[in-house]
């Protein structure tokens, strides 16, 4: 067994205020993740994506070239129900820089934050704030009374960006793996 890292569950309660996200930062734009199924545009675009924001990732950086990123992808998508509304990309002129990826769970009762990443251009410019707080709203026009998500405790923006949002540790444990 390979460790990879101390994983803090949050969790956010989605009552409240329905004050809308703020604007997007100047140049950038929210498109949805589109038809994913294998082959298709939308799908390449996403895993060129992806790969992107696994470069110097904070979270769980063992992870990095263990697994294809296709099958990363599949990995995301079964967890919970896929519903494009709730998988944002942010786009800048130069392409799409980051996604927030949110499935719902639970018979729609929760949120669950697949993942939320971005490619190291964009990093440090406000965008995850930006981009979790439109996906916060818009679970919040759903049935989800809360969204979970894990986090490496050694990535430190996370982990404070979550806080700052209300975000609240349930439970914690040590991730192992196998590799194969």
């Amino acid at each position: 067994l390979r460790e990879v890292g101390d994983l803090a569950y949050l969790s956010l309660v989605l009552s409240g205020s329905r004050r809308r996200p703020p604007e997007p930062p100047s140049g950038v734009e929210l498109r949805r993740a589109g038809r994913l199924t294998r082959g298709t545009d939308d799908r390449r675009r996403l895993l060129d994506l992806l790969n992107r924001t696994y470069e110097g990732t904070l979270d769980c950086p063992e992870l990095c070239c263990m697994r294809d990123i296709e099958d990363i992808l599949d990995s995301h998508l079964s967890a919970g129900e896929f519903d494009e509304r709730h998988w944002l990309i942010a786009r800048h002129a130069t392409g799409d820089v980051g996604c927030c990826l949110v499935s719902l769970t639970d018979q729609g009762a929760t949120g669950e934050l697949v993942y939320i990443g971005f490619a190291p251009e964009a990093r440090g410019r406000g965008l995850a704030r930006w981009l979790l707080q439109t996906s916060i709203y818009g679970l919040r026009a759903t049935r989800a009374q809360r969204l979970v998500c894990a986090v490496d405790r050694r990535n430190a923006p996370a982990a404070r960006l979550y806080e700052s949002l209300g975000f609240r540790e349930f439970a914690s444990r040590r991730a192992l793996v196998i590799p194969v």
